[in-house]
Parts: structure tokens; sequence; C-alpha cells
């Protein structure tokens, strides 16, 4: 897999401060259910990606995942050495603040697997509202899978401001900057995975759900949506359009061009993709 589509957006089309967030989102392929061979080396590899981003100059601030599943069945959960190998190792790295995809696994009455969400940051989190992070959704295909999305707030610090023309000092600073208190920047995260069924039985109302979502945030917020949204560029255009419609009218494609690695020929802008499951050969 590689990183999934990702859309951003300030609500009222401006952008304020000039903050620098950098983001991986990325689909870890970890069923629990059905057949996902090399778990752990496709982790490890992943956390390798993120070790050699740490060493540049251009460490990712947020790092979010989907299908990191855990499976619930009565009071037993499976699955979440998964998590704690990743959330241990990206500690290691810096990524302090942390959601947990065990939380959502606890509140169904079935055997289910959880949503599989987990996003990590160098910065503080915190929920949107005194709810969980986590919100279902309310139409779902798949009901063995706690579908939904994390929103979560990410507070920037003020000092990892970058100057408006994209100039740093090669540490993350802004070029010339003087400190101050300046009051650190929030971005509305939203990370999700929706069904992979049909788009008229459940993946339109996922849409809207997260889109409705979206737009509830204040005006002059920043809003990055990421996640395996599970739907295809080229074969779903008109459903594409639909999804970013859902999310406010101001919010753009942030991967340039939405086209995957595998894509022959390669455009003629590469999309800040990586392959990160395989080993270099």
């Amino acid at each position: 897999t590689a990183m999934a589509t990702a859309a951003a957006a300030t609500r009222d089309g401006t952008a304020r401060d000039g903050a620098a967030l950098h983001v991986l989102t990325h689909n870890v392929w970890l069923h629990l259910v059905q057949p996902a061979p090399d778990r752990r080396l496709r982790l490890s590899l992943l956390v390798d990606h993120v070790q050699r981003a740490a060493r540049g100059a251009r460490a990712y601030d947020v790092v979010c995942v989907q299908e990191l599943f855990v499976l619930r069945v009565g009071p037993l959960l499976f699955g979440t050495d998964h998590y704690l190998y990743v959330a241990r190792e990206l500690a290691a790295l810096g990524y302090a603040h942390r959601t947990t995809p065990r939380v959502d696994a606890l509140g169904w009455p079935l055997p289910v697997q959880s949503a599989g969400l987990a996003t990590f940051s160098r910065h503080p989190l915190r929920a949107s509202s005194a709810r969980a992070a986590f919100t279902p959704f309310a139409v779902t295909a798949e009901a063995l899978n706690n579908k939904g999305f994390e929103h979560l707030i990410v507070s920037l610090p003020a000092t990892t401001v970058a100057a408006d023309d994209g100039a740093d000092g090669g540490d993350g600073t802004a070029a010339g900057a003087t400190g101050g208190a300046a009051p650190p920047v929030d971005v509305h995260v939203f990370n999700t995975h929706f069904d992979s069924r049909s788009w008229a039985r459940s993946r339109r109302a996922q849409a809207e759900q997260i889109g409705a979502a979206a737009r509830a945030v204040a005006p002059r917020e920043h809003v990055l949506l990421v996640g395996d949204w599970n739907t295809c560029f080229r074969k779903e255009r008109a459903h594409y359009d639909h999804l970013l419609a859902a999310c406010g009218d101001n919010v753009r494609d942030a991967m340039l061009l939405p086209q995957g690695v595998h894509d022959r020929p390669p455009p003629a802008v590469r999309a800040p993709t990586f392959r990160i499951d395989k080993p270099k050969q």
C-alpha cells in the first residue's frame, strides 16, 4: 500500500500564519480476520521510513495510520501487540502523543474489529469535543468493522511556523523567527477509513457525515482530512468529487495529482507518495 489521498483546506480559503505541518498517512493492512502476511515486517518498514525522515529536515509532525486493527471477542482483545510495537517505536522517535485503536473496539456487543485508526504526533493532541476523539459512522455495510473517524486538534508550536515563502532554517523553524508569545496554530486532523463496499449503500453517507463534521469547524481554522477513502479518483471521479464537495467549498486535494506510486506512465508531477511496504531492492 502507499500513502492514501489527503484533502486539506483552510476553511475560509486563506492561509493563516503559513504553518507547516508534515503528515504521513498510511494503511498498514493488518487484517486479523483475513490473510495479511508479514505484518511485523511491514510495520518495521513503516517505522524505518519515519525514522529516516526524522533524521532529515522534514520529519513528520503527525503519523496517521489505518487498519492497525484490534479484534475484540467478548472480553478478549487480539492484535494489541501490533499497536504497542508501533507506539513504542514512534515514542522513541519523539511521537509522545497518540490515540489508540483499542478504545473503539470496546463498545460493541459482538465480535468486531476496531476501526484500526491511530494517530501519533510530536505535538499535543486533543479531542475536538468533550466526547472521545473517535466517532463511529452512522451507516456502514461492514458489520464486523467499527468504521468511523478520528477528529483531533494538533497544536503546532509557533516556533515551527514557516515563513510564507517556505524557507526555513533547516530544523523546522522559520527563517528569521524571533520567538515571542505567538500562540500555537491549531490544525483539525480527521483520520478515517471508509467502507470498501458500495458507494450508494454506505460510502456516500460516510462522506456526508465526515463532511458535516469538517464543515462545522470554525471558518478560519485549518482542516486536514487524511485516510483510506476507498474511492478511486479515476474509476469513481463523480464519487471523489462528491467527497470533496461534502467536506466544504474550500477543500482542495493536497496531493497535487491523486495518482499512486504504481501508475504507469508516471505522472509529470509526482504526488508525495512513498513505497514503504516492501524492503528496498
